[in-house]
């Protein structure tokens, strides 16, 4: 059996998409959403040696090191969905999901391949 801490965070940010086709040129405007997060990260046991409670905390701590203003709003800027969860996914190279979603309407997923990372279950 494979053995996985859940983790949620929500983080109020803004970002735009830049070159938007003209349909959503609405969209190239700096715009506020709440960025619902999960991400699955191997355990090796049923003990769950990484709280996710603490884990929890420490996503959200960096991505506020990383994008955080002075008021605690990530600041995305032209990163997407899809871009914020990549760079998640690089954080935490064992992670094996992480999707983002904007304001609980819809967003993306990216699932790491179990033959690109076989040794997903050390953290």
């Amino acid at each position: 059996m494979d053995n996985f801490i859940v983790c949620n965070v929500t983080v109020e940010g803004f970002h735009y998409w830049e070159d938007a086709p003209a349909q959503y040129a609405y969209l190239r405007n700096k715009h506020r959403h709440m960025f619902n997060i999960r991400m699955h990260i191997p355990v090796t046991d049923l003990n769950r040696e990484i709280e996710f409670i603490d884990e929890q905390r420490i996503i959200k701590e960096r991505i506020l090191e990383a994008f955080g203003d002075s008021l605690g709003y990530a600041q995305f800027e032209g990163m997407s969905c899809e871009h914020i969860a990549e760079w998640l996914m690089a954080e935490y190279p064992t992670a094996t999901y992480c999707k983002v979603i904007e304001d609980t309407n819809g967003g993306a997923v990216l699932v790491r391949k179990q033959h690109q990372n076989p040794f997903c279950w050390f953290r």
